[in-house]
């Protein structure tokens, strides 16, 4: 009996050796990203830029989509309750110092429409803008992919550097929506990118991965491919105001025509057929026709 407890133990002994040499064999850092420099947490975070990003309560369910895709695409936002409708803009303000953030993302939605408010808090501009064409991660089929929280490069056409109204847009996408380097929360490299580009009065905002046309050019910035991954949305701003969510106004979209104001002139358009079509059918008053048969036929007391 004693000898086989002797072998019994001596057995569990060679197991433990093997399945211990069995982890140290496994190797933990496949990739070799360990040690390396540039992946790893600098403390020279100085540019601490944070952006607030939240709806109103009656958002739509394709606006919370839009809103989760930017937040993901955002490494840098804070999170915040559904805003009250009944409460002041201003109020955006205060919620944006007790979070410690220098930006606010306000998507609201409307009975018709959609707007996008981004302010630079607290002292301005603010842009308001409305939102249509909205394609975001789960209705879309693009085939491109990228890194949780990496950071995004941002790229512009020509013409946000041709009008000033464009360039101060530009401005403020750039504070709002460019992760800071050194972020904690983020990867510092770049393998997307948000692309905004201006046609005709509107905004369209494009996502793209950044990768490498085969496996010989990763390290070369001159070949590589953009494979939009999404979301992809339309922006058509109305105006730009000198405060956050306050002041003055400094341009307004004078092509701008709101949802609202579209149905009020339908509804004039349907009204004025329906008293055009009630007019045609009034009688005309004509006199008497002597040689009608009732006059023709009556009887002389009739008459």
């Amino acid at each position: 009996m004693t000898e086989e407890k002797e072998m019994l133990n001596h057995s569990d002994e060679l197991e433990e050796e093997e399945g211990s040499k069995d982890r140290e064999e496994v190797d933990t850092d496949p990739y070799k990203i360990k040690n390396v420099d540039y992946l790893k947490t600098s403390k020279q975070y100085k540019d601490k830029r944070k952006v607030l990003v939240f709806a109103n309560r009656r958002i739509s369910q394709l606006g919370m989509s839009l809103m989760k895709d930017l937040k993901a695409l955002l490494p840098h936002h804070k999170s915040e309750a559904k805003w009250e409708n009944k409460m002041n803009y201003e109020e955006i303000n205060e919620i944006c110092e007790m979070n410690r953030c220098t930006s606010a993302i306000y998507l609201e939605s409307r009975k018709s429409e959609m707007i996008l408010w981004i302010a630079i808090t607290p002292e301005g501009p603010t842009l308001k803008s409305r939102v249509t064409n909205i394609h975001t991660l789960k209705d879309s089929t693009f085939l491109g992919n990228c890194l949780a929280r990496s950071r995004p490069l941002l790229t512009f056409d020509r013409s946000f550097g041709d009008v000033p109204h464009l360039q101060l847009i530009q401005r403020m996408l750039s504070l709002a929506m460019a992760t800071p380097k050194n972020h904690p929360k983020s990867m510092p490299f770049h393998d997307h990118c948000l692309s905004f580009f201006y046609f005709k009065d509107h905004i369209i905002v494009r996502h793209y991965q950044i990768s490498p046309n085969n496996e010989f050019y990763i390290n070369n910035p001159e070949k590589q491919t953009l494979t939009e991954i999404g979301p992809q949305f339309v922006l058509e701003p109305i105006l730009i105001l000198e405060g956050s969510f306050k002041g003055i106004t400094l341009w307004r979209n004078s092509k701008y025509i709101s949802p609202m104001m579209v149905r009020r002139y339908k509804h004039s358009m349907k009204m004025e057929k329906r008293r055009k079509k009630k007019s045609k059918k009034v009688m005309v008053d004509l006199p008497e026709d002597e040689l009608s048969i009732s006059n023709v036929f009556a009887s002389p007391s009739h008459r």
